[in-house]
C-alpha cells in the first residue's frame, strides 16, 4: 500500500521564529522520514542568516513575492517563480528585503525535523532574556545546522 498525505488550506499548523512562519505541509512523519514540505512565509525585513546542514537537500520555490537568497556567497534576487535546489553542505541564506510579505515553498530531503527545532529555540527564547551564544550553538550541532557569519 501506498503513503500519501493530504495537507487542506489552513490545516497545517503555524510555527513562527525570527519573525518568519513556517507550515509543514507534508510532515516527515507522512513519509517515512525520506522528505518534508512546507511553505515560509517572511514578513518585509524578516530572514534567515547564513547556515548549512550536511546531508541534507533543499528545493526552495518562491510562491510569493521577490526574496534575496545567499547561495555559496552569492547573492541574488529571487522572484516569485524562482526555484532553486541547494545540496547538503552548501551554505545559504534568506531574507525579504521587499515591502510586501514573501512566501516560499521548500522540500527538504532526508525530512528535516524542523518543528522540534523551533520548539527548542522557543523554549530557550521563553525566558525573554537573550540567549547565550552557546546555548543557541548547542540547538544548532543537535539539528546539525551550522551558522556562518
Amino acid at each position: 500500500m501506498s503513503k500519501s498525505h493530504v495537507s487542506l488550506p489552513g490545516a497545517a499548523a503555524t510555527r513562527s521564529l525570527m519573525g518568519v512562519s513556517f507550515q509543514v505541509v507534508v510532515p516527515g512523519e507522512a513519509t517515512g522520514g525520506t522528505m518534508h514540505a512546507l511553505v515560509a512565509t517572511f514578513p518585509p525585513g524578516m530572514g534567515m542568516p547564513p547556515y548549512h546542514h550536511d546531508g541534507v537537500d533543499e528545493v526552495y520555490h518562491v510562491l510569493e513575492g521577490c526574496l534575496t537568497l545567499m547561495v555559496d556567497g552569492r547573492e541574488f534576487e529571487a522572484p516569485a517563480g524562482t526555484t532553486v535546489f541547494l545540496e547538503g553542505g552548501t551554505v545559504h541564506a534568506v531574507r525579504n528585503d521587499g515591502d510586501v510579505p514573501a512566501r516560499l515553498y521548500e522540500i527538504t530531503r532526508p525530512a528535516w525535523p524542523v518543528d522540534a527545532f523551533i520548539a527548542d529555540v522557543e523554549a530557550l527564547l521563553a525566558s525573554g532574556a537573550p540567549p547565550a551564544p552557546e546555548d543557541m550553538l548547542a540547538i544548532y550541532a543537535r539539528y546539525d545546522l551550522v551558522p556562518h557569519g
